[in-house]
C-alpha cells in the first residue's frame, strides 16, 4: 500500500529519569528516525512528559521509595520492579496503537512482550538492543541486535544483527569558544578541567578512583568535573571529593540535551570504569577532540583505535602519571583524526539505514 508506514515503538522504561547509555540512544534512535520514509515511530518511556509520538507509560521507577520497598519485600531487584510495572502499564497502549515492531534494551520487558504476544495473537515483531549482557535463550524474542561484533561471536541465533550505537555528530561542533562555554556553565576558565562521565558511584564507575588519582597530582591549576546521574554512593563520593580536592572539583547531573556543551568546555577526558559494555562517553569525547584516558580492555580498543591514552587503572597511580605525562605533553595522539573516525565509524549518517532496516 503507497505511503503505508510501519508502526515501530521503541520501548525503555528507564528513559526520562535515567541517564544512561542505553536510555541515550533510545532517545537518540527516536529523534533520528521520527521523520524517516517507511517508518513510524513512537517512543514509550516511564519518565518525562508525553507529546506527540512520545508516550510516558507510569510505573514504579526504580530509584523509588515504593521501588526499593518492593525490593525487600519480594526480594526483586529494582530494575526488574521497574520493567513489570511499566509493562502492565503500557498493555493498553500496546493493543490501542497495535505495533509492528517492538525494539527495546530492556531484556525482562521485551521477555513480557513476548508472552503477551504469545497469549493474545498479536503479530508484533520484538527486537532487543543487546550491549553484550545478555545470552542466550532469546525467549521468542525475533531479531537480537549486538552493538560490537564481539558480543556475537559464539552465539548460536540466527537473527542476529551488529549495528554500533550511532552519534549525531553534528550536536558536537562548537559554535563557541571554550572559554564562553566555560563562563555560560559556571565553569573555571583558567584551569585545566578533567571530565568524566558517569554514574556518580564507586562500584562501576570508580569514581572515587578518579578523585584519587587527581588528588595525588597536588595541581592547583587541575579542576576536576564529574557529570552523571546520582544514587546513593553520591553523597560519599561529594564528601571525599570536598575532602580532597576542596573547591577544585564539581558534581553535576544534566539533561542529555546539554552534555556536549560541557565536553566543549573541557580539557581531558577521563573514564575510571574497568569495564564498558560500549562507552558511548568515549566516542562523545573523542568527537569532540578530547585527549582520552581510558582502563585498557578489549572494548576501549575496540571503539577507540590507537587513539586514546591507555592505561591499568586496576593500579594506584597509573591514572595520575598519566594525566602528569600528559600535562607536560610528554606524548599525544591526533586529536583530529581521533575525531574523524569516531564520526566515520559511529554517525548517524552512516548507520541510520541499517536500523530502518533491521526495524522495518
Amino acid at each position: 500500500m503507497a505511503g503505508y508506514k510501519k508502526k515501530v515503538f521503541l520501548a525503555c522504561s528507564g528513559v526520562g529519569h535515567i541517564q544512561r547509555g542505553y536510555e541515550s540512544h533510545i532517545l537518540d534512535l527516536y529523534n533520528q528516525l521520527k521523520n524517516s520514509n517507511g517508518i513510524d515511530i513512537f517512543l514509550i518511556k516511564g519518565g518525562g512528559k508525553s507529546f506527540g509520538r512520545i508516550k510516558r507509560i507510569y510505573c514504579i521507577q526504580r530509584n523509588s521509595l515504593f521501588a526499593r520497598i518492593i525490593q525487600k519485600i519480594f526480594r526483586k531487584p529494582v530494575y526488574m520492579v521497574e520493567q513489570i510495572s511499566f509493562f502492565i502499564m503500557s498493555i493498553y497502549f500496546i493493543f490501542l496503537e497495535r505495533p509492528k515492531t517492538i525494539y527495546s534494551p530492556d531484556f525482562t520487558l521485551l521477555r513480557l512482550y513476548v508472552i503477551l504476544k504469545k497469549l493474545s495473537g498479536s503479530k508484533y515483531k520484538t527486537i532487543l538492543c543487546n550491549g553484550g549482557n545478555y545470552k542466550p535463550p532469546y525467549y521468542g524474542i525475533e531479531i537480537v541486535q549486538f552493538i560490537l561484533p564481539q558480543y556475537a561471536d559464539g552465539i548460536d541465533f540466527d537473527n542476529k544483527v551488529i549495528i554500533p550505537h550511532g552519534f549525531d555528530c553534528n550536536k558536537f561542533i562548537a559554535n563557541k569558544t571554550k572559554k564562553q562555554y566555560r563562563n555560560d556553565l559556571g565553569l573555571p576558565v583558567e584551569k585545566k578541567i578533567i571530565l568524566s562521565v558517569g554514574a556518580i558511584n564507586c562500584g562501576v564507575k570508580r569514581m572515587d578512583y578518579l578523585i584519587n588519582e587527581v588528588a595525588a597530582l597536588t595541581d592547583t591549576n587541575l579542576f576536576l568535573l564529574i557529570i552523571g546521574q546520582k544514587d546513593e554512593e553520591s553523597k560519599e563520593i561529594e564528601k571525599m571529593a570536598t575532602r580532597k580536592l576542596g573547591r577544585n572539583f564539581e558534581i553535576r547531573s544534566v539533561d542529555y540535551d546539554t552534555i556536549q556543551d560541557y565536553y566543549l568546555a573541557c580539557d581531558i577526558f577521563c573514564l575510571a570504569s574497568l569495564h564498558e559494555t560500549f562507552g558511548k562517553v568515549l566516542i562523545e569525547a573523542a568527537i569532540c577532540k578530547l585527549p582520552v584516558l581510558v582502563h585498557d580492555f578489549e572494548v576501549s580498543r575496540m571503539v577507540l583505535c590507537e587513539y586514546a591514552h591507555y592505561g591499568n587503572f586496576a593500579i594506584v597511580g597509573n591514572l595520575s602519571k598519566l594525566i602528569d605525562d600528559l600535562m607536560k605533553h610528554c606524548f599525544e595522539y591526533d586529536l583530529d583524526a581521533a575525531s574523524s573516525l569516531a564520526k566515520e565509524r559511529f554517525s548517524w549518517d552512516r548507520l541510520s539505514k541499517q536500523y530502518v532496516q533491521m526495524l522495518s
